[in-house]
C-alpha cells in the first residue's frame, strides 16, 4: 500500500511540475525527434553472424578521468575472453580528449577505435542520454542484431569474469547490475550494462520523450533535465518489450578499501583483494586513487 501511494505521489508532483519544466520539454522536442527518426531508418537485421559481430565496447570518457580511463580499459581487455570487435570512446564535448590521448588510447587496444565527440555535455538528463543514443543507433546500423554493446564509464574496474561469463549466458537483452538496494525503482547501474544491438531497432517502438518523462517522474524528478540515463534506458528496453536483467556483481568500495588502495605496502592492496569475492566489477564511483592502478597489474599483470 506504501508503494502505491508513494508512486501516485511521485505521479501528482510531476503532473503539478513548473512551467519552466513543461518549457525545457518543447525546447529538447526537435532534438527527441531527430532520434527518433534515426531509429526507424534503422534497417530490420535478422542474421547473427559474420563481420561486426562480437562485443562493441562504448566508454563515455572525459580528459579529467583519463587515469581512471587508463585502469578500466586494461582490466577490461584483460578479463574479457576474447578481443572486442571495437572499441568507441565517446568524448564528453565539455572536456575531450587531447590528440596524445587519443593516440594512446588507440595503441591501446586490438581492434578498430573510434573518438565521437558527444553533441551534448556528458551530464545527467537529456543531453547524455541522446549523446549516447547517437552511438547505439550508429552502433546498431553497422552490427548484427546478437552482437553486444558493452557500455562502460572510466570509473568502472573490472575485478573477474563472473558477470561477463553471466551476461554471455543470459538471453536478456540488457543485462546489468541491479540498484534495488539504494533505490525505490530497479535498474540497471549505468556504469556496466550490455545491450544486445537488436532492441536499439526495437526503441524505436515506444516514443522517446513519454519513456524520458515517465523515468522522470517515476525517479522523483519534476523535469527531464535530471532523468537519469541509466534508468531511462531499463524502463525505455521495458516499455519497447525487451527482457531485462539484473544480477548483483560490483564491488562497492568502502572508506577502508580506499584507504588500503591509497597505502603504498603491497599488502594492504592484496587485503583489497582477497575481498573480491563480494563482486567483480569494481565501482570506483569518479573517485581516483594511484592505487587503482596497482590493483589493476595486481589483478591482471601486464603481458610483456
Amino acid at each position: 500500500m506504501g508503494s502505491r501511494r508513494s508512486a501516485i505521489n511521485r505521479r501528482i508532483r510531476w503532473l503539478l511540475r513548473p512551467a519552466a519544466s513543461r518549457r525545457l520539454e518543447a525546447e529538447w522536442r526537435e532534438r527527441i525527434e531527430q532520434r527518433e527518426a534515426a531509429l526507424r531508418r534503422l534497417p530490420a537485421s535478422s542474421h547473427s553472424g559474420g563481420e561486426g559481430s562480437g562485443l562493441h565496447i562504448l566508454y563515455a570518457v572525459c580528459h579529467r578521468h583519463m587515469a581512471l580511463l587508463r585502469c578500466s580499459l586494461a582490466s577490461v581487455l584483460r578479463a574479457i575472453s576474447r578481443p572486442p570487435t571495437s572499441v568507441t570512446f565517446l568524448q564528453d564535448c565539455a572536456s575531450p580528449l587531447s590528440e596524445a590521448e587519443r593516440e594512446e588510447l588507440r595503441d591501446g587496444v586490438p581492434c578498430r577505435s573510434e573518438f565521437p565527440t558527444s553533441a551534448f555535455p556528458l551530464a545527467k538528463g537529456p543531453g547524455r542520454i541522446l549523446s549516447q543514443l547517437d552511438q547505439f543507433i550508429e552502433l546498431a546500423g553497422s552490427v548484427p542484431a546478437s552482437a553486444r554493446i558493452l557500455k562502460l564509464d572510466t570509473d568502472i574496474l573490472f575485478l573477474g569474469r563472473r558477470h561477463v561469463e553471466l551476461a554471455e549466458a543470459s538471453s536478456a537483452d540488457l543485462f546489468g547490475q541491479h540498484t534495488a538496494k539504494r533505490r525505490a525503482i530497479d535498474y540497471a547501474q549505468g556504469g556496466c550494462y550490455f545491450l544486445r544491438a537488436g532492441m536499439v531497432r526495437r526503441w524505436a517502438r515506444t516514443p522517446l520523450l513519454s519513456a524520458m518523462q515517465e523515468t522522470a517522474w517515476k525517479t522523483n524528478k519534476i523535469s527531464i533535465e535530471r532523468t537519469p540515463e541509466d534508468a531511462f534506458y531499463t524502463l525505455w528496453t521495458r516499455r519497447a518489450g525487451g527482457r531485462v536483467e539484473l544480477a548483483s556483481f560490483y564491488f562497492e568500495p568502502e572508506e577502508e578499501d580506499w584507504t588500503a588502495l591509497d597505502a603504498s605496502a603491497p599488502g594492504r592492496v592484496a587485503e583489497v583483494l582477497r575481498r573480491r569475492t563480494r563482486g567483480s566489477v569494481f565501482h570506483a564511483r569518479g573517485r581516483n586513487s594511484d592505487g587503482l592502478q596497482r590493483l589493476a597489474d595486481l589483478l591482471w599483470p601486464p603481458t610483456r
